[in-house]
C-alpha cells in the first residue's frame, strides 16, 4: 500500500507528542527511515521532544527489524552534523540521551573519543556552554529551535506549501499551522460524523429488530387464526352433514309411514 500524502506529517506529529499508538499506525504504511529537509530522522525529532516511547518504537523498526541489527541508524547525522544523541543532550532530553547511550554502546564511546581527539575536552565544554548561553527566552536551545523549524519546514513540504508572497517565514509558519489545524479539525469532524453514522446504524438495527419481532408476532397470530377458522369450518361441515342425514332419515320415515297407511287403507276397502 503506498504511503498517504499526509503520512509524514502524521509521523512527525506523533513524534512531537510521543503518541506511540499513532506512530505505530503511521509506520504501517510509511518507511521509518524518512528524513526532513535538514536530514533529521524520526529519531532526531523524538529526541528533540523527549518522546522516549516513540524513539524506542522507531529504533525497533529501523534497527532491530534487520538481522543482524543495523545500528548505523542510531548514529546518523543531520545537516548540522548532529546525531540523535546530540539533539537529546542539547534539548535536555535526559531520558532519550541515557537510553541512546546504552543502545549505542561501543559506537557512542568511539564517537566521543573521536570528538575529544578533534576538539579536546576544553573545546567541547566551551561548545556546551555556548549552546546553553544561546538558550532563547522561553528556555529553548538553538538546537531545539532548529529542530522545530525543521519540523515546520517538513510539514510545509508535505502539504506543498511554499513561502509567503513576501518571503516572510513567519507568514509561512502561520500558514502551516492553519493547515495543520484544518487537518485536525477535518479529522475531528470526520470522527464525529463516523460516530453519528454508527449511532444511526445501531438505531436502524434496533428498529429493524423491533419490526422483525412485530412481523413474527403478527404471522404467529395470523397462523393461529387460520387454524381456528379451519376448525370452525370443519365443525360447520360436520353439523351440515348431520342435519342432512337427519332430514333424509325423517323423509324416509314419513315415506314408509305413508306406504303403510296406503296398504292399510286398501286392505279395509277389500
Amino acid at each position: 500500500m503506498p504511503p498517504r500524502r499526509d503520512a509524514p506529517l502524521e509521523a512527525c506529529e506523533a513524534c512531537s507528542t510521543d503518541d506511540e499508538d499513532a506512530l505505530r499506525a503511521t509506520l504501517a504504511t510509511t518507511p521509518c527511515t524518512i528524513v526532513d529537509a535538514r536530514g533529521n530522522t524520526l529519531l532526531h525529532l523524538c529526541c528533540a521532544n523527549d518522546a522516549l516511547r516513540c524513539a524506542k518504537l522507531v529504533v525497533s523498526r529501523c534497527v532491530f527489524a534487520s538481522t543482524p541489527p543495523e545500528r548505523a541508524y542510531l548514529t546518523l547525522r543531520n545537516s548540522d552534523g548532529e546525531t540523535a544523541a546530540d539533539v537529546a543532550e542539547a534539548c535536555g532530553s535526559a531520558r532519550c540521551a541515557e537510553w541512546l547511550a546504552k543502545m549505542t554502546g561501543a559506537e557512542r564511546v568511539a564517537t566521543n573519543d573521536a570528538r575529544r581527539k578533534d576538539v579536546g575536552k576544553g573545546e567541547r565544554r566551551r561548545a556546551d556552554d555556548e549552546r546553553r548561553r544561546k538558550r532563547s527566552g522561553d528556555g529553548e536551545t538553538e538546537a531545539t529551535t532548529r529542530a522545530r523549524e525543521s519540523l515546520v519546514r517538513s510539514i510545509r513540504e508535505a502539504l506543498n506549501i511554499g513561502p509567503g508572497d513576501d518571503g516572510d517565514e513567519r507568514a509561512a509558519v502561520r500558514q502551516v499551522l492553519r493547515e495543520v489545524l484544518n487537518l485536525v479539525s477535518d479529522r475531528e469532524s470526520a470522527r464525529r460524523e463516523l460516530e453519528e453514522a454508527h449511532r444511526k446504524i445501531e438505531a436502524m438495527e434496533r428498529d429493524a429488530e423491533r419490526e422483525r419481532a412485530n412481523v413474527v408476532e403478527a404471522l404467529g397470530m395470523a397462523e393461529k387464526r387460520a387454524k381456528e377458522m379451519i376448525s370452525e369450518r370443519e365443525a360447520r361441515e360436520k353439523d351440515i352433514c348431520a342435519e342432512k342425514t337427519a332430514l333424509n332419515e325423517a323423509r324416509e320415515e314419513r315415506f314408509r309411514e305413508q306406504r303403510v297407511g296406503e296398504r292399510d287403507a286398501g286392505a279395509g276397502d277389500g
